[in-house]
């Protein structure tokens, strides 16, 4: 039996792809980590993946802080960058002050 049988790479797409819809984005970003569509042992070796997975956690709970940030200042929502940026300059202020 032949074990040398050759893997077709990957094709790739013109758009990108939203970590929010898509299915199994993981497993297709990482596939030695995940051979079969499952995690492997050596997942917790992987330096990059735990940066991944860390980067992945933080930018959902940004996302999610925002919308909260957002409903709770409904005024705020109609900002422009323009605006942000003269509230900044004008009043001295740093960002942590305005939000």
């Amino acid at each position: 039996m032949d074990t040398n049988i050759p893997i077709n790479w990957p094709t790739i797409k013109n758009n990108s792809v939203n970590e929010f819809e898509e299915v199994g984005y993981i497993t297709k970003a990482f596939p030695i980590l995940f051979p079969k569509g499952r995690a492997d042992l050596r997942i917790a070796q992987y330096k990059q993946f735990r940066y991944f997975a860390l980067n992945s956690i933080m930018r959902l709970r940004a996302l999610e802080n925002s919308k909260i940030y957002v409903r709770q200042n409904l005024e705020d929502a109609y900002l422009t960058v323009e605006d942000i940026q003269d509230l900044l300059y004008t009043n001295n202020l740093s960002v942590d002050q305005i939000v």
